[in-house]
């Protein structure tokens, strides 16, 4: 039953993975029919743009090129005109006038709707019929052009007339009755419905418009079976309208001014339009041009859309087939996913036999390991405690050398790292719940960056590479933290920064390819207020040029009770000590004084007292050291300057030049009783004791 159950669960899980893998197939499919729709809009778009374009420049090149040779005609018919006028030399305002009439007559001018027309140096119009009246558009002949041509609209007949005007060489002067009239102009005139016929356009089906407007843009006269503009400024109307293909009336404009003629489209109530524009070079006309662009293109836009709903019909019959295909694929799939279902229920169940029977086993193990670990402890820290009591003694012995001393603090300091190590090791309980509670103690900052020194020097002189601690301006060197965590913090980054520094530095903050890393770490820690620094010393003095040192000398006997001075050569500090007694006189740059022995021998003359010299100086070889000591100070503190290594360090040597002590008979004529079952742990307590 159980089975069957288990068998069901499985095809019910099989049913609708199969079903998700369909709609998964089928919205991918879907997802990339629209994507390629609209790529495909957006491509035809441009294509069909462009084609309207280029068919609208062809069409109304013809259209435009038509229209100037008429205009060309009309001014050559008032050149004509103006040759007939001056010829027959008239004197009376009658013979203008019979002129006209003669020659309307003689030209039939009136079956193209011409009319001769004269303007006098007044601004009066007359045709053949007598005086028209004051010239509407008088301000056209201010400027005395040789030819002028504008609409003038009729506000009687409401029609418009293309006038054509040229200025007399010689102005013709007659007489009207007992006035005289001066001709200074003289030409032709022409109802603006005959150009109808060359504003239309077959093209499209005569389903354009042209107007025709001054340079502001004002309608002087349109033609067309539509009229798209309403008002009486066209630019006005255009400059309103929403622009598409990245287009815009005043880039339109730009264009018309440049090149003489411009193209754009936008939408117009609605409806999208096409429209051009045009400079008469006959006529101080713009001719704008403009069309619907369902009229546009028609037979590329036909051929576009069967391609479409071809393209169409293609995908839709492919996606069937394709999912009839990726169905039966799916389908197939689906069987074979349900037997391997059951061959793997079945794996599972000997996996999970097999599993449990190894968590049985790594049960034991990991119980015989830690019975293994709880039992060797203690034998593993005996003989670590005993190297750690050891090097304390002998650090506390009687005129060893500052040599002996320093490898017996490394070896103290790397022998309290590695117990602390071990400690973390043995403790199985916090490995094991996956905690690590940290170990809060007194810790002095010296003396972890003096044990990280020792152990990352080692490894930098082995690789050939440059190391060195610098610290700022340290006021308190004792912290409560938990000393093993910081020092495996600082040492991991150090040892990848040795490790990878020939690289470049795969762990980084800042690197440079040949030149190492550099690591930048900002901790937050209390510090231990209980504890500080006595100095037997109340006035010391520090010889140094180096800004840095004496900002770090100087912040670290802020808080202790002596007297800190500096100055910055030689010389200075001869002065000083002539006039002044120092308890300790620190020198700086040691390793390169060459005449360091004279130094120090003319320091100790000057002196008034017993003063303590010793060098500050950074990390430096057997030899130098050898050659420092000869040289005659007390001793050596290593940079980074540390209060405390100051402290250990006159400590030190005031205690091995001192005979006797004065604490040394403390324990004198007491009697102890110890239990200690480790041989070398009872030397170590009789040692102390004695």
């Amino acid at each position: 039953m159980k089975k069957t159950e288990n068998k069901v669960r499985i095809l019910g899980k099989e049913k609708l993975r199969f079903f998700t893998s369909i709609a998964v197939v089928v919205c991918i499919v879907l997802g990339g029919v629209f994507a390629f729709l609209k790529f495909y809009n957006s491509y035809i778009d441009k294509i069909l743009y462009a084609e309207r374009l280029n068919q609208m420049s062809e069409v109304t090149t013809q259209l435009f090129s038509g229209l100037e040779d008429v205009i060309k005609n009309a001014w050559n018919e008032a050149e004509n005109e103006v040759n007939h006028l001056t010829d027959k030399n008239p004197e009376t305002l009658d013979d203008v006038l019979q002129i006209m009439e003669h020659e309307s007559e003689l030209n039939r001018l009136a079956d193209s709707e011409i009319e001769l027309a004269a303007v006098d140096s007044e601004g009066m119009r007359y045709s053949k019929d007598g005086r028209k009246g004051l010239l509407a558009e008088k301000e056209y002949l201010i400027s005395e052009p040789e030819r002028v041509s504008f609409v003038s609209n009729s506000m009687i007949s409401n029609t418009a007339d293309m006038v054509y005007l040229v200025r007399l060489q010689q102005p013709v002067t007659v007489v009207d009755g007992a006035d005289q009239i001066t001709i200074s102009y003289y030409g032709i005139s022409q109802n603006m419905e005959m150009l109808n016929p060359y504003f239309s356009c077959s093209a499209y089906d005569s389903n354009n418009s042209v107007y025709v407007v001054d340079t502001d843009g004002l309608k002087l006269f349109s033609s067309g079976n539509r009229d798209l503009v309403y008002g009486y400024n066209v630019f006005s109307a255009l400059k309103k309208l929403e622009y598409l293909h990245n287009s815009s009336f005043e880039e339109t404009l730009a264009q018309l001014e440049e090149n003489g003629t411009a193209y754009s489209n936008a939408v117009m109530n609605g409806e999208e339009i096409y429209y051009a524009f045009y400079h008469m070079e006959n006529a101080q006309w713009t001719l704008i041009f403009m069309v619907p662009s369902a009229y546009v293109a028609t037979n590329t836009v036909q051929l576009v859309n069967t391609t479409i709903r071809l393209v169409l019909v293609f995908a839709a019959f492919m996606l069937v087939v394709s999912g009839s295909f990726i169905f039966g694929i799916l389908k197939r799939q689906q069987k074979q996913a349900v037997e391997a279902e059951r061959r793997n229920s079945l794996e599972l169940e000997k996996l999970n036999r097999d599993l449990e029977k190894a968590v049985q086993e790594a049960d034991a193990a990991n119980k015989a390991k830690s019975d293994f670990l709880a039992n060797m402890s203690h034998d593993i820290r005996t003989p670590m405690n005993a190297i750690v009591g050891i090097t304390g003694l002998m650090e506390h012995e009687a005129g060893i050398s500052d040599k002996l001393h320093n490898y017996i603090e490394k070896v103290q300091l790397s022998s309290k790292h590695l117990l602390g190590l071990i400690n973390d090791i043995l403790d199985m309980s916090r490995i094991e719940s996956s905690e690590v509670t940290l170990n809060v103690e007194n810790v002095s900052l010296a003396e972890q960056i003096g044990q990280i020194d020792s152990m990352i020097r080692a490894q930098t002189n082995e690789h050939k590479q440059n190391f060195h601690i610098h610290v700022n301006e340290i006021v308190h060197e004792y912290l409560i933290c938990d000393g093993v965590r910081l020092r495996q913090i600082m040492l991991n980054l150090l040892s990848n920064a040795v490790k990878y520094t020939p690289q470049g530095g795969e762990i980084q903050v800042q690197s440079e390819i040949g030149k190492g890393s550099r690591f930048e770490i900002i901790l937050t820690l209390p510090i231990d207020k209980e504890r500080s620094c006595i100095l037997e010393a109340e006035r010391i003095l520090l010889v140094s040029d180096e800004e840095r040192l004496v900002r770090n000398v100087k912040a670290s006997m802020s808080e202790a009770s002596v007297e800190f001075h500096s100055v910055a050569t030689e010389e200075e500090a001869r002065g000083w000590l002539s006039r002044e007694n120092m308890d300790v006189v620190l020198l700086s740059g040691c390793v390169q004084n060459k005449t360091l022995k004279e130094t120090v021998d003319f320091l100790r003359k000057t002196t008034q007292n017993a003063t303590l010299i010793f060098c500050v100086d950074y990390v430096i070889d057997e030899k130098k050291q050898e050659e420092i000591a000869e040289s005659g100070v007390d001793g050596i503190i290593y940079r980074p300057f540390f209060l405390s290594n100051l402290e250990m360090t006159i400590a030190r040597t005031k205690t091995n030049s001192a005979v006797g002590s004065e604490n040394a008979s403390v324990l004198k004529g007491m009697k102890f009783l110890c239990a200690e079952d480790n041989e070398l742990n009872a030397e170590i307590l009789r040692e102390i004791l004695s």
